[in-house]
């Protein structure tokens, strides 16, 4: 009986171990990144069989400082992007054209352990301009032919999945963690953003849709001889 329980025990597989995810602050750290965002949209329009390719790109720089930390790690740091890089892809009857937007974002974040934005404060100088735009992220130039390059009900989706929305919604400031241990395979969501969606046979009525990111947690990984946690994440629409 012993050496039948004792084999059960050898082949019963471990419990998988629960960690809590946490991004700790040190004061004073200085961090620098480059994010680089390529979309490629194929359409086509009524009267043609063959689908055209847009191509667009963005890049930026932007650095995180941690100017205080509290007891409970939550963090005071500035957040600064100076510039925005738009490349409008080359089209069959004109060359690529490349742009540089100055943004000079330069802003106060208050972030929690699971990085989420507590607080925003502006520190850049005010310029004047019209009241109620939402355009700020990227300048109204740059926006509009945004808007032009896709179309509205798509518009969202696509600024997601370039990442170039402001820092508390965009890959800056990216995963958004779970509050409670999770273990490898466990997935959560985060709401990120609402737009109109067509709903079918309504006669062109829409609802607002909600847009998730589904996070999974993979465990722990060795790059370059460092060892990171890795997380994936999908933008999940219904």
């Amino acid at each position: 009986m012993h050496a039948i329980f004792l084999g059960l025990m050898l082949v019963t597989p471990p419990v998988p171990q629960q960690v809590e995810l946490l991004r700790t602050f040190k004061k004073g750290e200085k961090f620098a990144y480059r994010v680089t965002s390529d979309l490629t949209v194929e359409r086509r329009a009524e009267t043609l069989q063959t689908f055209l390719p847009s191509d667009m790109s963005f890049q930026y720089d932007f650095s995180l400082e941690v100017q205080s930390l509290a007891t409970d790690g939550i963090a005071k740091v500035r957040y600064q992007r100076p510039t925005i890089t738009e490349i409008q892809g080359e089209s069959f009857d004109e060359p690529p054209v490349k742009k540089i937007e100055k943004l000079n974002q330069d802003i106060q974040l208050t972030l929690s352990p699971v990085n989420e934005v507590l607080e925003y404060k502006d520190l850049a100088p005010k310029k004047p301009g019209k009241p109620g735009s939402k355009l700020k992220w990227m300048g109204k130039a740059g926006a509009a032919r945004t808007q032009d390059f896709i179309s509205e009900s798509l518009g969202e989706i696509h600024r997601m999945a370039l990442f170039i929305g402001p820092p508390d919604s965009s890959l800056d400031l990216a995963p958004k963690l779970p509050l409670d241990e999770v273990k490898v395979g466990d997935t959560w969501r985060k709401t990120v953003s609402y737009q109109p969606q067509k709903l079918k046979g309504a006669d062109g009525k829409s609802a607002v849709q909600r847009l998730d990111y589904v996070y999974t947690y993979l465990g722990t990984v060795t790059l370059n001889g460092k060892q990171f946690v890795r997380i994936s994440g999908a933008v999940d629409l219904d």
